[in-house]
């Protein structure tokens, strides 16, 4: 079984990038069944540039996919994903803020997909991440998402909305740290009580 966990599809968006850096740091080979793929900064020249959006190509990352082997940097790297890394997922995290634009509620919520086992596991995953609040939505963003994309993969798809504006403070990232080994515990990847 294989997790595949991202933060960083936007640059301004830090809690996520913090706590997968955090847990890159505390794993241990002992505590992991299956197999952990930690990508703190899934769009890294946004990273740098502390921008929502690729300074290299000007796109928004999460309306790429699924991507383009011959497009942009961005493109290109939304095809790796949709070919390379998604068929590899059973389960796939992608932790989010408002970045700075805009101020959530902290908060895990996914997609409705048609009812089944794929949304049966996304709701208790979503659950998992034990914030205060949850929420199921039908999307409405337009093309080229990529909770979409995995998700039309039948993969077991994980997000969040971690606060937003560059003040992030202790309680959002405690709670995205929390959050995440506890889904990761939840689906038994982490050999730890949930």
């Amino acid at each position: 079984p294989t997790a595949l966990v991202m933060a960083g599809n936007h640059g301004d968006e830090y809690p996520g990038q913090v706590a997968i850096l955090k847990l890159l740091r505390e794993l241990r080979p002992d505590q992991v069944t299956g197999r952990i793929i930690l990508v703190p900064a899934l769009n890294m020249p946004a990273a740098k540039a502390a921008t929502r959006l690729s300074p290299l190509d000007g796109k928004n990352f999460n309306r790429c996919f699924p991507g383009n082997p011959t497009g942009t940097v961005s493109e290109v790297l939304a095809h790796y994903l949709t070919t390379e890394l998604f068929p590899r997922a059973d389960l796939v995290m992608d932790l989010h803020t408002g970045g700075r634009s805009l101020d959530f509620v902290p908060c895990a919520h996914m997609h409705l997909v048609p009812a089944g086992p794929q949304r049966e596991a996304m709701l208790a995953g979503t659950e998992a991440f034990l914030t205060e609040y949850c929420f199921l939505y039908a999307d409405i963003a337009g093309t080229g998402l990529l909770p979409v994309e995995a998700e039309r993969q039948g993969k077991t798809v994980i997000t969040t909305e971690m606060g937003g504006s560059e003040n992030v403070t202790t309680q959002v990232h405690r709670i995205t740290q929390r959050g995440l080994r506890n889904v990761l515990r939840h689906f038994g990847y982490l050999n730890e009580p949930v």
